[in-house]
């Protein structure tokens, strides 16, 4: 009876160490907040990738264990969610931010500490120029106004345009700055440009100088919250001309807020849900299942953000098992932090070599500073419906 007892308990330790073998992935975003629907979609699209992850053995038998921290889109609070984040077990990884400014200081904080990160829709080029720890899944701000004034030039045949954008955003200046250029280059003109800050709630007076330009089209490099309201005071003021916007644009609650005023608009995204690739329609109906709608581009993004990892961590565990080990949480074992140091490390190597991965936003390819070189995808609001009508390049 006593052995057989010993032999019960003994296996009872071996299942729960067993089940501690995992690898800490963290993930940081606004999960509350005005920029809310962007943190959620990235979140479940990172949740169902690991979810088949460990459905089909993990890494080497490891589970994958996402350790979430919502930093409510707060520039104040993001330095904080990531200490919180970094005291929660040995993080091989981190997923986030969301947005570029909230990601500046993650990259400043994950580069210092040599924690390698992966955004999956920060767009500034600045993000990963902070170090070599810093990678991005999504096309950059560079390319996404070049491709913009492209395809505003060469597809719509546009020569006159106007720019409303928030003076204080990375992301939106950054877009204009470029896409200005570009559209120059082109042969077109910036008829007007206008300029708003977060949280403003009335753009009528900035619609109605831009009308008096005359512009063929109005690009609003903002987020669907300030795009649907813009759309909507256009159509008051009597503004009425097609608007194009950037992949801030890329949400579900654009359609509710704007309504029938965001009609007849477009703008640039990673992702079509219509894609007739096959891994795009297998994760188009796992995503259904599980949330009950349709993926948007930042769920996308945040689904190959989580499989790009994956597939550097088997890079570290065929090539250098101690440092993979490392990188686990089991119980009654500390790593030093040199030997975290080490490990990671060895996954930032791994991440940096990514090449012709095979995503739902398409084929990725990481550059020497770690931005993801991938074609742009063009949408038009028709039907309250997005639809794809064009793509753009590198």
């Amino acid at each position: 009876m006593r052995i057989a007892l010993c032999v019960c308990l003994a296996l009872l330790i071996l299942a729960s160490c067993a089940k501690e073998e995992q690898t800490l992935v963290g993930f940081m975003g606004p999960l509350s907040g005005p920029k809310s629907q962007f943190g959620i979609s990235v979140k479940n699209g990172l949740e169902l990738a690991v979810r088949e992850v460990n459905a089909s053995g993990g890494v080497q038998g490891r589970r994958v264990r996402l350790i979430i921290e919502d930093d409510r889109g707060d520039i104040e609070e993001v330095a904080a969610c990531f200490d919180r984040l970094m005291k929660r077990g040995n993080i091989s990884a981190v997923i986030g931010e969301v947005t570029s400014s909230a990601s500046l200081i993650v990259a400043a904080a994950c580069e210092s500490t040599k924690v390698p990160m992966i955004t999956p829709s920060a767009t500034s080029p600045r993000v990963t120029r902070t170090g070599r720890y810093v990678f991005k899944v999504c096309f950059g701000d560079p390319f996404q106004g070049e491709a913009i004034a492209r395809f505003c030039a060469s597809n719509l045949g546009f020569r006159r345009a106007a720019i409303l954008s928030d003076r204080e955003s990375e992301y939106s200046q950054g877009l204009a700055g470029r896409f200005k250029e570009v559209f120059s280059e082109l042969g077109g003109d910036v008829v007007a440009e206008q300029f708003f800050s977060e949280g403003d709630v009335d753009f009528q007076p900035q619609l109605l100088s831009i009308g008096e330009s005359h512009p063929q089209i109005l690009f609003v490099p903002g987020y669907y919250t300030e795009a649907a309201l813009i759309t909507r005071q256009a159509l008051d003021a009597g503004v009425r001309l097609p608007i194009i916007g950037g992949d801030g644009w890329d949400s579900k609650e654009l359609l509710t807020i704007g309504g029938d005023a965001v009609e007849g608009s477009y703008f640039v995204g990673h992702f079509w849900k219509g894609d007739s690739q096959e891994m795009v329609k297998r994760f188009v109906d796992a995503y259904r299942a599980r949330f009950g709608e349709n993926p948007d581009g930042f769920a996308a993004l945040g689904y190959d953000s989580a499989l790009m990892l994956v597939r550097a961590l088997r890079r570290v565990a065929m090539r250098d098992p101690a440092s993979f080990s490392t990188l686990g949480s089991v119980r009654g074992r500390s790593a030093t932090p040199k030997e975290l140091e080490t490990a990671r490390e060895r996954l930032r190597q791994a991440i940096s070599e990514t090449s012709e991965f095979a995503g739902v936003t398409g084929v990725i390819t990481l550059d020497e500073e770690g931005n993801a070189v991938k074609p742009a995808k063009f949408f038009k609001i028709e039907g309250h419906e997005f639809k794809y009508v064009g793509i753009v390049n590198p």
